[in-house]
């Protein structure tokens, strides 16, 4: 009995006192205020019809991220490898959108570091960034969009209750009873009107998600290229490494794309003991019988901390080098090109490159011109004496007191400080005097130092220190003459080295010429310090010098302390015995590498007095190497200072070993920053740099003999044993 027939018959008792369901032919009359059924059979059947096609609509929502990914993404070239493999690997959803909505916060960290790109010294024209604001704002205009038909469909339903019911069944999906439904709903024919207008509202806003989500699919695919383009640009690619550099750049996404998307998820990357593990070898280094798979490439250091897709911002600064100089020279590279721009229109003067003969007490124009050179470089600061001033009576209200510059001729004793200290920074002699080498370097245009400051920079960038990222190491800068040891982004001390020449030298034995005793650009670790060591002298040394010494003096080998030792072959070896006029001087620093590179104390104690101090065979002499020593040996607790000085006493070789060996990186950059902030030009000793210019990269230093006598340069190349430790 349905409800309407039990209030019937409740009032049919009241009346008549009695009503029963008997089933009989007589039917209950109708009450004339009860209006019968409205039919709902035409409003059916459209809304079972509209809904299948919004239905199909919906479904189509569901492909949209994988075509919009997969389209996309063929238009972004070399990109293309490494984000279909990462889109691949998230099911084709958005990496930085979780909520399938654009995170704002990320978008702005990547343009906001986008927009200080060049700032680094690399081309902006690497990156999109006027397309991302492009895509942005395409997509907060469709979101808008969708947010205006989902309003209006709110309203139309809140306006009138019978169109929220059918927005309701067309939204929340048609029952299977649809006609009682409706009925229920009070619903019929007469609202056939209003579902056409829904149905198109409702279409409108459907094709506005689907509009929305492609915006967003291209929109996080661009953010995610850009920032791959970072990790390409910060910590990946070598472009000025003078042997490793990427031959085709254009080809770096799709060389780099494992890397790329393994740099992208830092929480999944391997521990190290995982990478220790996954070499194949146990703890004694002993290879494992039982094969293992493959193991991955090593990733630059990563923070499992900075999660791109939670803190992007975080995870871009992270990209920059761990540098203190890094952050210097950035600021050097802004105020030089502030400085090549003023030159543009007022440039500064040129000075004439002959011989000058200015020194303290000369005049002359020339020193006029000397003095704005250093005035435009912030070398020179201009005495009071050289500021002109008007003077303005009380009276004349239309004069204004100025400062004109009218600078003396004459080459006093604070022109010749400012000499000095541009002298300092410029790698040259510092004796006050405006020599030939002062007058090029002051010649040199500001465009020029611009592009020396990012490709020094760059070199910082691709420093395998920035890869590593070491909390102590220790770093030789050729081109610097210098070793510093850092410690917590601080430095410690530093000290003056020898370098290996650029002398063109040949190994007949080897059938080769060039530049073989250039110092090599590698990374090692310190593991101890021979005191009291024997030089025992390499076979190319002894041809090519000892035994050219013998000829004139027999006694040679005597009277410098030299042994001759043989071996169980036959083989003779030459050795210097230890002492203060030993080669190496009274200690060595060991740090094992494929290139028998050392640090040493030398004899020869006059060389530190000279500011180019390329002179040596390729190991590295070193000044003031006892304090040294002795710093790591007592920093590292393996020795005491007393029982050091005791062993250097003995005059006996001895070697000891650090409980935990320092990294050591050998680098080359002709730019670096002084402890006062201000950028160095320093010399560009074996050309690197000119290389880089010209793109003449990777380097060639030796080639072979005998096509070398003939004219022609073919590289000669050379498998390097690795010493054992």
């Amino acid at each position: 009995m349905t409800f309407r027939r039990f209030i019937f018959c409740f009032l049919s008792v009241l009346l008549v006192a009695g009503c029963t369901d008997t089933g009989s032919s007589t039917e209950p009359s109708t009450p004339k205020d009860v209006a019968p059924p409205k039919p709902v059979a035409e409003l059916a059947a459209e809304l079972r019809k509209q809904d299948e096609e919004l239905s199909r609509l919906r479904g189509e929502l569901i492909g949209v991220w994988r075509t919009e990914f997969s389209t996309f993404i063929k238009t972004q070239g070399r990109f293309q490898r490494p984000l279909t493999q990462l889109y691949e690997k998230i099911g084709y959803r958005p990496f930085f959108a979780l909520d399938e909505t654009l995170d704002e916060k990320s978008f702005l960290a990547l343009t906001t570091f986008l927009q200080g790109i060049g700032e680094h010294g690399i081309d902006p024209e690497s990156y999109t960034l006027e397309t991302l604001e492009t895509l942005a704002k395409g997509y907060r205009e469709v979101s808008a969009e969708l947010n205006d038909t989902t309003e209006t469909l709110d309203q139309r339903s809140q306006a009138d209750p019978t169109e929220g019911q059918l927005v309701q069944l067309l939204r929340e999906g048609l029952p299977e009873q649809l006609e009682e439904a409706l009925q229920n709903r009070k619903l019929s024919d007469d609202q056939l009107g209003s579902v056409s207008a829904i149905v198109d509202i409702e279409t409108q806003r459907i094709q506005a998600e689907r509009d929305r989500r492609g915006q967003l699919a291209r929109l996080d695919a661009l953010m995610l290229r850009n920032t791959m383009q970072v990790l390409l640009d910060f910590r990946l690619v070598k472009r000025a490494h003078p042997f490793q550099s990427l031959e085709h750049l254009n080809r770096a996404p799709d060389y780099y794309a494992d890397k790329l998307v393994r740099m992208m998820f830092p929480s999944e990357l391997p521990t190290v003991a995982d990478a220790e593990d996954s070499s194949g070898a146990d703890a004694t280094g002993t290879p494992e019988k039982k094969e293992k798979a493959k193991p991955l490439p090593p990733l630059p250091h990563l923070s499992r901390d900075l999660d791109p897709q939670a803190d992007l911002a975080g995870f871009l600064a992270a990209q920059e080098p761990h540098i203190p100089l890094y952050g210097a020279m950035k600021k050097a590279l802004i105020d030089y090109r502030v400085l090549a721009e003023r030159a543009k229109e007022d440039p500064p003067p040129k000075l004439p490159s002959r011989r000058s003969s200015l020194k303290v007490g000369s005049r002359g124009p020339l020193v006029k011109k000397l003095k704005k050179r250093l005035l435009f470089e912030g070398y020179y600061n201009p005495t009071e004496k050289e500021w002109k001033k008007t003077v303005c009576s009380d009276d004349d209200d239309a004069c204004e007191e100025t400062r004109t510059l009218a600078l003396h001729d004459r080459y006093d004793a604070i022109l010749e400080h400012a000499v000095r200290e541009y002298q300092t920074t410029h790698q040259l002699d510092g004796d006050g005097k405006l020599t030939i080498g002062t007058i090029s370097s002051l010649n040199r245009s500001f465009a020029h130092r611009v592009k020396q400051l990012e490709l020094g920079l760059l070199r910082y960038r691709e420093s395998q220190i920035n890869e590593d990222r070491p909390d102590v190491y220790l770093r030789v800068n050729i081109p610097e003459f210098r070793v510093a040891l850092w410690a917590d982004k601080s430095m410690v001390r530093s000290h003056s080295v020898v370098v290996g020449n650029n002398k063109l030298v040949t190994n007949v034995r080897k059938k080769v010429v060039g530049y073989l005793n250039r110092t090599t650009m590698f990374k090692a670790a310190v593991q101890s310090v021979v005191v009291n060591p024997y030089w025992r002298v390499p076979s190319r040394i002894k041809k090519t010098e000892l035994d050219l010494e013998l000829i004139d003096t027999p006694d040679f080998y005597e009277r410098n302390r030299y042994e001759i030792r043989s071996s169980a072959s036959g083989a003779e070896s030459v050795r210097q015995m230890p002492g203060d006029d030993n080669a190496l001087g009274r200690v060595k620093i060991n740090f094992p590498n494929p290139y028998a590179i050392y640090m040493h104390d030398t004899p020869s104690k006059g060389t530190f007095k000279k500011t180019i101090r390329a002179q040596s065979h390729g190991c590295m002499r070193l000044k003031d190497p006892l304090d040294l020593a002795q710093f790591l040996l007592s920093r590292d607790e393996s020795i005491s200072e007393a029982r050091f000085q005791t062993i250097l006493e003995e005059k006996k070789e001895k070697t000891l070993s650090l409980k935990t060996p320092i990294p050591i990186y050998v680098e080359y950059n002709v730019t670096s920053v002084d402890e006062a902030g201000r950028p160095m030009f320093l010399s560009d000793i074996y050309r690197y740099d000119q290389g880089y210019f010209r793109g003449e990269l990777p380097v060639v230093e030796k080639f072979q003999l005998a096509p070398y006598k003939q004219g022609k340069k073919i590289p000669f190349e050379e498998i390097v044993q690795v010493r054992p430790p």
